[in-house]
């Protein structure tokens, strides 16, 4: 005999909140495994229009993964050749810029009438000469290959998540299926059984149209969940990309040197929320001062990049991001500190598709608490 336990919404509450935090806290602690199983799957699902395309003209399955892999890794190669030799063009012309430093901290030291002798013979070269140029090195080296093997770590799990998406697919299509359709076998039954020309009971209409309906539901979860995806992530890229160029024509314009190296910076940090923007606005800024030793023209660089990025990341990402994904902007600023809190800088990234995702799921829950959640998540505007 089975005793069904009976709890108040109280206990409900905690035993679900006690659960969402051993969650957040598995997620956290275990991030070097789930991280790069996360970021594999998103790569799978931007592949997937291209998987089918390859798929329908017959390519095999291995020549398929193995292109893919191919795109990625020769993405991941040129980002980094350009970040390297960006940095190296930087380091030929640092004897200039290291001048520039010292004569503007000595001046502004005059000028304020300081009595501080640091600042009055202030010399960026006695700074570098107290560094560990050796531990520099090294710390360089060390975090090259951790970024390297973390990405071969990706690919990785990318191959086998692309041969056994679909056996896992499959399964828990026949798992949720199965579910409802015993449940829809419970209240048939209750209602009125059907029986065959035999005596046996049969598969009531009932039944049938549940499992029918369960499983267009459970089909269109998932490929809504990888349409986000790819919506997400070309609207994020064009608004980056269109905030990069626009800075590039700016600085090239005031003729600040470097202009493409900011607007590629512009481009790449902005994938980061917050921290990447106040990044990408520093570095030109502080690179228009040294060059025209003028703080004044730094602040005008300064002003121009903050207007670009305040019109393409606080207006029309918003209201083009959002959208696409159908958040509400208060769910999307509480998931990426949430998501940042768990991964890091990489969780602040994900944050706004995986909040999608669990959106997606939510709705297709006729529970009433389910509802109130995908309520609160749904952008109405």
């Amino acid at each position: 005999m089975q005793t069904k336990l009976n709890l108040d919404a109280t206990a409900k509450f905690f035993i679900v909140a006690i659960g969402v935090v051993a969650i957040v806290i598995a997620l956290r602690e275990l991030q070097y495994i789930f991280l790069p199983f996360v970021l594999a799957y998103f790569l799978y699902f931007m592949f997937a229009p291209v998987t089918e395309r390859l798929r329908a003209w017959r390519v095999p399955m291995f020549v398929v993964i193995l292109l893919e892999i191919a795109v990625t890794a020769a993405v991941f190669y040129a980002a980094s050749k350009y970040v390297f030799d960006s940095a190296l063009r930087l380091l030929d012309n640092v004897d200039v810029y290291v001048d520039k430093i010292d004569f503007m901290v000595r001046d502004l030291a005059a000028s304020m009438d300081l009595d501080a002798p640091e600042l009055r013979a202030f010399s960026v070269e006695d700074l570098l000469a107290t560094l560990d140029y050796q531990a520099l090195a090294s710390g360089a080296l060390s975090s090259t290959v951790d970024l390297t093997g973390y990405v071969l770590f990706v690919l990785f799990f990318f191959v086998f998540i692309s041969s056994g998406h679909r056996g896992i697919y499959e399964a828990f299509k026949r798992r949720f299926v199965a579910r409802v359709k015993m449940t829809a076998a419970r209240v048939s039954t209750r209602i009125e059984p059907t029986v065959d020309d035999d005596g046996g009971e049969t598969e009531s209409a009932t039944e049938t149209e549940e499992t029918t309906r369960e499983s267009a539901v459970f089909e269109t979860t998932f490929r809504l969940v990888s349409q986000q995806i790819q919506k997400y992530v070309g609207a994020k890229f064009l608004l980056n990309l269109g905030a990069g160029v626009t800075s590039y024509l700016i600085l090239l314009a005031l003729g600040v040197e470097f202009a493409d190296v900011w607007g590629s910076m512009i481009f790449i940090l902005n994938f980061i929320p917050t921290i990447g923007s106040a990044a990408a606005l520093v570095a030109p800024a502080v690179m228009a001062t040294l060059q025209s030793e003028s703080i004044g023209f730094g602040l005008l660089v300064a002003a121009l990049v903050g207007a670009v990025q305040t019109g393409f990341f606080n207006l029309l990402e918003p209201a083009i991001v959002g959208k696409r994904l159908d958040l509400n902007p208060i769910v999307l600023l509480l998931a990426v500190l949430l998501w940042g809190y768990v991964w890091g800088v990489v969780g602040m990234l994900l944050a706004a598709p995986l909040t999608a995702m669990a959106r997606i799921v939510i709705s297709n829950y006729q529970d009433a608490n389910m509802r109130f959640l995908s309520d609160l998540m749904d952008d109405d505007d």
